[in-house]
């Protein structure tokens, strides 16, 4: 009965009322249940689509509004180069999440969120920061993921 709940409210969530797209930074506490004692009412075609209600109408009775659309960003520059991406991300309203050297190389890895809004032209803004003749994307490791809208990664390599 717990799993059926449970999936109920990832469906819920993972697909939410506005836009269809994921709800992220809610919180749902479940302050009363009651559920029937018959087995043919608590199984998972019951208590999954009611729990999927559950969230869709606790989200709207909530007054939720839409939030600025973000970038993943992942980086990857030399060491001498980090404080210059930094300044980049810093001035287009940019998160750092992690900042880690690759083993065996000089590069370093920074992963960020910039408001999509602010993320034109952050390719040749890097470039023009790190003094550098070449920054391609790369498409290799880039993917999908989704931040309230459906964003792609925003993947930059920087090298001198």
């Amino acid at each position: 009965m717990k799993d059926s709940i449970v999936q109920g409210f990832q469906w819920g969530t993972h697909e939410g009322p506005l836009c269809d797209e994921p709800i992220r930074n809610v919180k749902f506490k479940i302050l009363d249940a009651v559920i029937t004692q018959e087995p043919l009412h608590r199984g998972g075609g019951q208590l999954i689509p009611t729990a999927h209600r559950v969230v869709y109408s606790a989200f709207l009775m909530a007054t939720p509004r839409l939030m600025e659309p973000y970038y993943f960003v992942k980086v990857q520059a030399p060491a001498d180069c980090v404080s210059a991406v930094y300044t980049v991300l810093a001035r287009r309203r940019g998160h750092v999440t992690q900042d880690a050297p690759i083993l065996g190389s000089p590069l370093y890895t920074i992963k960020a969120f910039i408001p999509v809004i602010d993320s034109f032209g952050f390719e040749t803004d890097l470039r023009t920061h790190t003094h550098t003749r070449r920054a391609r994307p790369l498409h290799s490791v880039c993917s999908t993921t989704y931040l309230f809208f459906l964003v792609p990664f925003l993947c930059v390599c920087v090298s001198k």
